[in-house]
C-alpha cells in the first residue's frame, strides 16, 4: 500500500507555471496600478472643486436669506479656532457673514472681505486641509476673497464693478493637460460670474485662457 500511494501522481503547480503566473500578475499591475493612480488623482481634484462650488452656492444663497454681504476667502488653515483670510492662498477657504451688524460706516467691517471673529460675523462652513499635490490659482482680480451682496450679485469689499472671478485647481504632477475626450482636461476651475452665478469647467481651451495652472 505504501509503494501505491507514493506512485500516486502529485498535483500542483510546476515551477514554469508559478513564474508564468507571476509574470502575468506583474504585467496587470503595471496597467492597472498607473489607471488607478489616476482615478484618484481625478478623484481628489473633483471633490476639491465640488467643495469650493459648494461654498459659493452656500455664499450667495446666505447672502440673500440674512440680507447681509457673505464672503468666501482663502485661508492658509481653515480649521484654526479663529481663522484668517488670506490673500496669497486659495488651497483653503471659510465662508462667513461678511457684516458686524454695525451699521456704522466707521466700524469698517461690513463687506470688507475680512474675517473678524471677535465681531459678531458668523462663520458658516470651513473647507478641509489643503490636498497633498493639489494647488489652486485664483486670477489677480480675486485679490483672497469672493463676495457676494444682498442680490446675490457679486460685489467687491472695494466698491469697484464686478468682473468674472476664476479659481483654477490643479494636480501638481499633471497641470492643465487633455485626458479624455476632445477637451477635458485633468485640472478644473470654479468660475464665478459679475453676475454671482458660480459653475465649474474642465475644459482644457477655457481653464487654459483663464491661465493655466500657473
Amino acid at each position: 500500500m505504501l509503494v501505491a500511494a507514493m506512485k500516486e501522481r502529485q498535483t500542483g503547480f510546476t515551477l514554469i507555471e508559478l513564474m508564468i503566473t507571476i509574470v502575468l500578475v506583474a504585467i496587470l499591475l503595471g496597467i492597472g496600478i498607473p489607471s488607478f493612480a489616476e482615478f484618484i488623482r481625478n478623484s481628489r481634484i473633483t471633490s476639491k472643486a465640488n467643495d469650493l462650488l459648494t461654498a459659493m452656492h452656500l455664499a450667495r444663497t446666505e447672502s440673500i436669506k440674512r440680507r447681509a454681504p457673505v464672503t468666501v476667502c482663502g485661508t492658509t488653515n481653515a480649521q484654526a479656532a479663529t481663522p484668517a483670510c488670506d490673500t496669497n492662498s486659495f488651497d483653503e477657504w471659510i465662508t462667513f457673514v461678511d457684516d458686524d451688524g454695525n451699521p456704522t460706516a466707521a466700524s469698517g467691517n461690513e463687506g470688507n472681505g475680512t474675517f473678524e471673529p471677535g465681531s459678531n460675523e458668523t462663520l458658516l462652513r470651513r473647507s478641509t486641509a489643503k490636498t497633498d499635490g493639489i494647488t489652486t490659482y485664483p486670477n489677480a482680480a480675486v485679490a483672497g476673497y469672493v463676495q457676494f451682496g444682498l442680490d446675490g450679485f457679486q460685489r467687491r469689499a472695494s466698491g469697484a464693478a464686478p468682473t468674472d472671478l476664476d479659481i483654477r485647481i490643479c494636480h501638481d504632477s499633471k497641470g492643465n493637460v487633455i485626458i479624455s475626450g476632445a477637451d477635458d482636461s485633468a485640472a478644473r476651475a470654479v468660475v464665478v460670474t459679475r453676475t454671482g452665478r458660480p459653475e465649474v469647467t474642465r475644459s482644457y481651451t477655457r481653464i487654459q485662457t483663464l491661465g493655466g495652472c500657473s
